[in-house]
């Protein structure tokens, strides 16, 4: 069954502090289990059909599972905290071994002849090393990370690239569109293998606004002032006036859109509120008439809500994707290969029809012949391909960009006298 909890997926393009704690997401949520043989995949939940675990485990005679977790910041989270924990292990382990200079023999005698009276000692080094290897056990074989975390995971060290040896055993990479095997790449070095994707769109009610939604500028008519809830995102918000006004999402420099405050404040105008997670609800009850989200979420919906209808703005919209990525430790080499095994499968045209076909989402690979026209004929899930032209994925900003889209965001957001 799936979950109602909508995810926000822009959470963390604005910023690089920690989300969280150990307490929120932690590490209670990995018990995984000890069997070094078995492939340990923490996931997104309901991002797979729930078949495609069973039938990998038959097909390769491979131990696996998959720990699901119901939003890309508690995998952040987790993959961070796990990270931290194997880290402070680790630097405990020289400060046991301090105090080893010999050259006082008489002390060293008496400190075992202490050690060896009374109850037997608990040795602190054997302590610390089970401590370390139960975290190492806790970290995944393969994880999937929202596109938007992918640069502050290889910024923290937190994932390693995969080998061009190893990428070669993923026989569907070179399948992948060059977009998409592109927003995986830094100065040559692969960092993950996109899975599935979906976009940013409009949702809105046809019976309330009388008028039909088709573009970005549509959200400017005064038929909507106070009726509109857009994310909580300012690369979202700020990036969707930039393709309202022909620029792009990705513009690194806001400062020269001499137009951009004022379309903005406009737009601002227009909301209701803004959330990156609690949007549909209002619309469902009339509250909005018009909601800017992610595919996934209003996909899960639109079947039970038939007075919804759905755009994917003609201006062109922001993407984004979902990444199998490798964590930095690795504390089953032997998994190694399985976890390739996994990634391939997931790309094969089996598994990609089915991801296509039975989640909310797309898969990255094209489009073959198997899948069922209806869903082909999906606009949510296969805009035009002149939408699709002039859409982008969310690039990572230099530090003066980020600083003109939070100065700018704020200025928008704070109250005005």
């Amino acid at each position: 069954m799936k979950s109602n909890q909508l995810i926000d997926r822009r959470k963390f393009l604005i910023g690089m502090g920690a989300i969280g704690t150990a307490s929120a997401f932690g590490l209670n949520g990995c018990s995984w289990l000890a069997d070094p043989q078995r492939l340990q995949i923490l996931g997104l939940d309901n991002a797979l059909p729930g078949k495609v675990l069973k039938s990998f485990r038959s097909e390769f005679k491979q131990k696996a599972e998959i720990d699901p977790k119901a939003a890309p910041a508690e995998i952040w989270q987790t993959l961070r905290d796990l990270q931290l924990a194997t880290e402070k292990k680790e630097e405990a382990k020289p400060g046991l071994e301090a105090n080893t200079d010999n050259s006082n023999d008489s002390s060293n005698d008496s400190n075992k002849a202490d050690s060896n009276s009374g109850d037997e000692a608990t040795d602190p080094t054997t302590e610390e090393d089970a401590k370390t290897n139960a975290a190492q056990r806790k970290v995944p074989d393969l994880v999937s990370l929202s596109d938007a975390w992918l640069d502050a995971a290889i910024a923290q060290d937190l994932i390693r690239p995969i080998p061009a040896a190893d990428l070669a055993k993923i026989s569907q990479w070179p399948k992948l569109e060059p977009n998409w095997q592109a927003s995986v790449t830094r100065n040559g070095q692969v960092w993950g293998v996109p899975y599935r994707w979906g976009s940013t769109v409009i949702a809105y009610r046809p019976d309330r606004t009388k008028f039909e939604i088709k573009s970005w500028a549509d959200l400017w008519r005064p038929e909507l002032k106070r009726r509109i809830v857009l994310p909580d995102s300012p690369r979202e918000v700020i990036g969707l006036v930039l393709k309202k006004l022909g620029d792009s999402y990705n513009n690194e420099n806001l400062n020269a859109i001499a137009a951009l405050p004022t379309e903005l404040e406009q737009l601002h105008q227009q909301v209701l509120f803004y959330s990156s997670d609690r949007y549909l609800q209002p619309l469902i009850i009339e509250d909005a008439w018009a909601v800017v989200g992610w595919s996934h979420d209003i996909e899960a919906q639109i079947d039970r809500q038939p007075k919804l209808r759905v755009v994917v703005p003609e201006e062109g919209t922001a993407l984004w994707s979902d990444i199998w990525v490798l964590p930095k430790q690795q504390p089953r080499p032997t998994n190694s290969q399985a976890a390739y095994k996994w990634i391939n499968y997931t790309l094969s045209p089996a598994i990609a029809n089915q991801i296509t076909a039975l989640t909310d989402a797309v898969s990255t690979m094209p489009v073959n012949a198997d899948l069922p026209a209806k869903i082909r004929a999906n606009q949510l899930k296969f805009p035009s391909p002149e939408v699709i032209a002039k859409s982008e994925l969310l690039q990572p900003l230099s530090d003066d960009a980020l600083s003109e889209y939070l100065a700018l965001w704020q200025e928008l957001r704070s109250p005005k006298a």
